[in-house]
């Protein structure tokens, strides 16, 4: 059986470029109104002179959020020529066959985050998600010779079953889920 994790790499991957694209494209362009960044300490002065010692305090809201999408991405099975019992040769055969996994991104820091973020987050890595496997179209170039099969073939894409996000309060333990996850599905 071949490499039966490489698809979920090779989406991963696309996840790593495409999230480090928008995510830096979102900070350079978003306005981000920065008197949410500080609190201030408005105590009113009680005699006529000012009071030019205002203390600014930083607000964390940072969060560290993973994508991850349950995926079927296809992929070409081999059967190899066999003898039957009968001594009738079965030819080799190529198939197609879905492999099940879950494809994470990278882990995305954001300073104010909300569900609204994560849904446009998830729509707009869909689209790279579900772009098929390099290693797949290979093997369908390479091993099928009928032209209406190998043209099915190659239009097929990855399936998303499912897909959530996951938030964190530190860039270790996002880190830490990641890693599980690509480990799971690397079996």
């Amino acid at each position: 059986m071949k490499n039966n994790y490489l698809p979920f790499i090779i989406i991963g991957s696309l996840l790593l470029i495409t999230t480090s694209v928008i995510f830096f494209t979102n900070h350079e362009t978003q306005n981000i109104d920065k008197s949410n960044e500080f609190t201030v300490n408005e105590t009113i002065p009680t005699t006529t002179e000012t009071n030019d010692s205002y203390v600014l305090e930083p607000v964390n809201n940072t969060k560290f959020v993973l994508l991850v999408y349950k995926v079927e991405a296809p992929y070409l099975a081999y059967q190899p020529s066999f003898y039957t019992p009968m001594n009738v040769l079965v030819e080799e055969v190529y198939y197609l066959d879905w492999l099940k996994g879950e494809a994470p991104s990278d882990v995305m820091e954001f300073k104010y985050f909300s569900s609204d973020n994560a849904y446009k987050l998830l729509d707009e890595h869909e689209k790279y998600v579900t772009i098929t496997p390099e290693e797949f179209k290979k093997d369908v170039e390479v091993n099928i010779k009928d032209y209406s099969y190998k043209s099915y073939l190659l239009n097929l894409k990855v399936k998303i079953i499912d897909r959530y996000y996951l938030t964190f309060d530190s860039y270790g333990d996002a880190s830490i889920k990641r890693q599980e996850i690509i480990k799971t599905h690397s079996n």
